[in-house]
């Protein structure tokens, strides 16, 4: 039992990493809570769906569709409408509140359009069981673990070992002073949100074929990967994936005492006691004061 619950809370970790890095990209440049991610997340799933039954298309094809899809739905919200909010110099709250009317308006159109039932692009081939000791895991959840791993690491490698990531951490250090240098945040910001979009529908895609598809699929997913990145701490890849561990082992390892109704109580209660005794996070740097 113990190792079932110990693989269960590895491959939640998987899916809650690789949504919050998403998350975090967005949230250390344009500095709010964008909930308009858990929609991306949710679209990419219902437009692998679209292509598979509708138009049968293979899984093989419809799957790089759907996450361009989101990538593409990501980077319309940050031109349509955060790019114009923040000319107009709108708060985070504004721009946090403006993200909320995102998901409930695109949350309710995928309901409208394929009802509030639950769909399913699972494929045989990918939830083959496999055991290891007393764990079972399926082909596809392997295939999230994997993702997430080699996803963050990419992601480390290119904000730290490439131009354009540099220019990256600049706007999201300073965008006022990357400005004065000559970076066009702006293109920054659109680039960003395309990424971080192309990673949530990876995750959509791997956790739908894992597991069924609803409008709502999208939310709750992403505050158990916001509560990763909080846990985590702020400014680094890899406290995501330090967070996401932490949150996984509490959801999963915590039923062990409380049970499986308490899941997402514990968890919340986790993140209260860190804001409470380290706000900065597992691997966050502690503010200074300067002395003027």
């Amino acid at each position: 039992m113990i190792s079932q619950l110990f693989a269960n809370s590895v491959i939640a970790a998987a899916a809650y990493t690789l949504v919050g890095l998403g998350f975090a990209m967005i949230y250390w440049s344009a500095r709010f809570f964008n909930f308009a991610h858990a929609v991306t997340y949710t679209l990419a799933a219902y437009v692998a769906y679209a292509l598979m039954t509708a138009l049968h298309f293979p899984l093989a094809a419809a799957a790089p569709v759907a996450v361009t899809a989101a990538a593409a739905f990501g980077a319309m919200t940050e031109y349509l409408v955060f790019k114009r909010l923040r000319r107009r110099t709108a708060s985070p709250l504004g721009l946090l509140l403006a993200s909320l009317g995102i998901m409930v308006a695109v949350q309710n159109i995928v309901s409208l359009t394929f009802g509030d039932d639950t769909k399913s692009i699972r494929k045989t081939a990918l939830n083959r069981v496999f055991v290891l000791g007393e764990a079972h895991f399926t082909t596809i959840q392997v295939w999230t673990v994997g993702a997430a791993i080699v996803i963050t690491i990419l992601l480390w490698l290119i904000l730290h070992r490439t131009k354009a990531g540099r220019t990256l951490r600049a706007v999201a250090n300073d965008p006022e002073l990357s400005r004065i240098v000559g970076i066009d945040s702006d293109k920054v910001m659109f680039w960003t949100f395309a990424g971080s979009s192309a990673i949530a529908g990876i995750a959509s895609l791997l956790v739908g074929l894992d597991t069924d598809l609803s409008p709502t699929m999208g939310l709750r997913i992403l505050l158990m990967a916001v509560t990763a990145v909080i846990i985590g701490g702020e400014g680094r890849i890899q406290a995501v994936a330090v967070g996401a561990a932490l949150v996984g082992a509490a959801q999963h390892l915590g039923v062990i005492v409380l049970g499986t109704q308490w899941q997402d109580a514990i968890v919340f209660v986790l993140l209260i006691a860190f804001l409470l005794i380290r706000p900065t996070g597992v691997m966050g740097r502690p503010l200074r004061k300067a002395a003027v």
